[in-house]
């Protein structure tokens, strides 16, 4: 996954590929944070504004997902 951030190849989201690499996780990527360069002193643990980052960002997926997945139903009327 390029650059690590959810976007997949292309930029077509997660699991688009050939599902090879970590990120396909979410509980992997979060609590151990695989995808994070320097796997050494940071210990594999998110700090509180990665976190934050990370969780802002899995909103923002979900919410353009629910977005998605609304107006696909919108469709059907």
């Amino acid at each position: 996954m390029p650059r690590f951030d959810g976007t997949g190849p292309m930029g077509r989201g997660r699991m688009t590929g050939r599902g090879m690499g970590f990120c396909n996780v979410n509980s992997a990527r979060r609590n151990n944070w695989f995808c994070r360069r320097g796997f050494g002193l940071g210990r594999g643990f998110m700090n509180r504004d990665e976190e934050k980052k990370y969780l802002e960002n899995q909103k923002a997926l979900l919410e353009e997902e629910l977005k998605n997945i609304n107006k696909y139903l919108d469709s059907y009327k």
